[in-house]
């Protein structure tokens, strides 16, 4: 912007506050417009509640031009956004914390249905979470084991139970329990079948197979 536009926008803002919207026909403050550098105002020519009105509307109108729109932007800027995102948590944690409670007691159902989605689509962290919680009770010794060992684990397993050698929906199993000092380490993970994992639970591997599986 120039001199002389700059001292135009200032001599307005001062001399003439009130500016009539585009859109909507209403006089108003200056401080209800969007900022606009490129032109000589220095704001926009419609108002923010006819912006915003409009706004809604394209997306009600056009949403799959809207998703379009939000998933280029989401692949261009992803990765700058997330360690954007993950230097603020780690600088803010409390206050990171204090915003997600905040939120689930003021929109729990929103909270909820993301949750949910979000565990849909990262069955891996899920187990991982859990297991990592089960290790902390019992104190486990191991170096721990992330949402990577687990997805190798499943892959290995080509979709069979380690245990039955059938082709069913998998868990992931310490095949020395923890709760037998069992070490919390992807060497000491297999894929089972649920009804396996839930036959075995914390017996050892050769009492349990030897007391027949699921009879035991």
């Amino acid at each position: 912007m120039g001199v002389i536009s700059l001292e135009k926008s200032i001599r307005e803002c001062y001399i003439s506050p009130m500016k009539p919207c585009t859109k909507c026909g209403e006089e108003k403050p200056f401080d209800a417009f969007g900022v606009e550098r490129r032109l000589s105002s220095g704001r926009q020519p419609h108002c923010r509640d006819c912006a915003t009105k409009y706004r809604k509307r394209y997306r009600r109108e056009r949403p799959h031009v809207h998703r379009k729109s939000n998933k280029g932007n989401y692949e261009r800027n992803h990765p700058r956004v997330r360690a954007r995102h993950s230097a603020w948590w780690k600088a803010n944690k409390e206050k990171g914390r204090e915003y997600g409670l905040r939120k689930q007691r003021e929109k729990p159902e929103i909270t909820a249905r993301a949750s949910r989605k979000w565990r849909v689509n990262n069955q891996d962290r899920v187990h991982e979470f859990n297991l990592a919680r089960r290790a902390r009770k019992v104190n486990a010794p191991g170096s721990g084991v992330n949402a990577t060992d687990i997805r190798s684990v499943m892959d290995e397993s080509l979709g069979i139970c380690a245990y039955c050698n059938e082709r069913k929906p998998l868990t992931v199993d310490h095949i020395e329990p923890l709760a037998r000092g069992g070490a919390h380490d992807p060497s000491n993970l297999a894929a089972a079948c649920s009804s396996c994992n839930s036959s075995k639970k914390t017996k050892p591997l050769i009492v349990w197979l030897a007391k027949g599986r699921r009879a035991a």
